[in-house]
């Protein structure tokens, strides 16, 4: 005997709500939508290319649970964590019990590292470098500052030249 499948039917209303709270908790879709009765995450996606106002709430919600995911960092790194580890060395068992510090680290640094990636523009290294001229404005050059920028270059260049041509076994008298 053969058993009838029951498909599931999801509307976007029954989810909706509890997919942002989800999401702004710092949980994955994929877990939301591994439990019972949810909807499968490409469904979910779906719905998220269907509807812009979801779409909006949806991205927002993640920022929100990017900052509970950076929270849940600093709690992990805050909370030492006892355990045992346990060495074979042929003869005996030897155990050792303290703090899991090297799983900490790898909880947290993970969560960072995802964060960077996900949010580069709150969480990621920021480096910039900034050229201003005479008091704070633009950098400026003359006519005859730039032509005599450009002739240093190029005499650079003929210079570095020659003296690859030369490194090679040619005479060095052709131009750049």
């Amino acid at each position: 005997m053969t058993r009838a499948v029951r498909k599931v039917i999801h509307k976007p209303a029954d989810h909706i709500e509890k997919i942002l709270l989800w999401i702004s908790e710092g949980k994955t879709l994929r877990d939301y939508c591994r439990q019972e009765n949810s909807p499968s995450f490409q469904l979910v996606y779906l719905w998220l290319d269907k509807d812009p106002d979801f779409a909006g709430r949806f991205a927002r919600a993640r920022e929100i649970g990017a900052d509970a995911i950076a929270a849940e960092a600093l709690e992990i790194a805050d909370t030492p964590i006892i355990g045992e580890e346990t060495e074979d060395d042929g003869d005996k068992l030897k155990v050792k019990r303290g703090d899991m510090l090297g799983h900490r680290k790898l909880q947290v640094e993970t969560r960072l590292k995802l964060l960077a990636k996900w949010f580069p523009q709150k969480y990621g290294d920021h480096s910039s470098l900034e050229l201003t001229g005479a008091g704070g404005g633009p950098v400026q050059f003359s006519d005859t500052e730039r032509a005599a920028r450009i002739a240093a270059i190029l005499a650079g260049a003929k210079k570095r030249a020659k003296a690859a041509k030369s490194r090679k076994g040619g005479n060095g008298s052709g131009d750049v």
